[in-house]
């Protein structure tokens, strides 16, 4: 395994002074036109408010360095639910390493609680997930706003591999309108994730852990 070259966070009060420090920086590139250091922090920020979401979903056990998809309870419901989204035949895919992963596992969740009808009788879990959903979600707005993160993930990516190969007057236009994209997308996803987190109920549900 590569040896990591900054040191992960160790509690929460590690994570709120880098996530303060983070926002501080944020607003000082916003400020001053440095719109590629506000664009990179936006991207930081809604990984980590989508790994929050799933972890307040029941999705995943812990958040540590590289969370995992399910517990034994939550595992195959959550593997039901992405199904129940796919494409006929396509391999169903929980891996979450990457941002796609991550925007995926969410909206299959969204649609199939809220939006498809999707059922599982005698689970505890399941039933939770739905009832905070259903009352803390606009689940068409939520996949909406999925759906424009997708978008905003390509043109984030567009320019930080081919930053060299872009017309620099062109660029500046794009930036600024990008960045405060990106900004909103990530104080959404936010707002969801302190919406369904109150008093712990679907992580409770599954008998996960609810430590800090």
């Amino acid at each position: 395994m590569t040896e990591r070259m900054i040191k992960p966070v160790e509690n929460n009060k590690d994570k709120m002074l880098t996530y303060q420090t983070m926002m501080v920086r944020h607003r000082v590139a916003m400020n001053y036109g440095f719109y590629l250091e506000a664009i990179m922090i936006e991207y930081a920020m809604i990984e980590d408010r989508l790994i929050a979401f799933l972890y307040h979903s029941g999705a995943i056990s812990n958040r540590n360095a590289k969370p995992k998809i399910g517990s034994g309870l939550t595992r195959p419901i959550i593997r039901s639910m992405v199904e129940s989204c796919e494409e006929n035949g396509k391999k169903t895919d929980l891996g979450i390493t990457n941002i796609s992963g991550k925007i995926r596992i969410t909206y299959s969740m969204i649609k199939a609680v809220c939006v498809d009808g999707f059922e599982i009788s005698g689970s505890k879990y399941f039933d939770t997930l739905k009832q905070i959903y259903s009352s803390k979600i606009d689940a068409m707005k939520f996949i909406d706003v999925l759906d424009k993160l997708s978008v905003w993930c390509k043109k984030r990516n567009e320019i930080t591999h081919a930053l060299l190969n872009k017309n620099i007057l062109d660029m500046k236009e794009k930036l600024l309108p990008l960045a405060e994209e990106g900004y909103a997308i990530a104080r959404y996803i936010d707002a969801r994730v302190d919406a369904i987190k109150i008093g712990n109920k679907i992580r409770r549900a599954a008998n996960l852990s609810t430590s800090k």
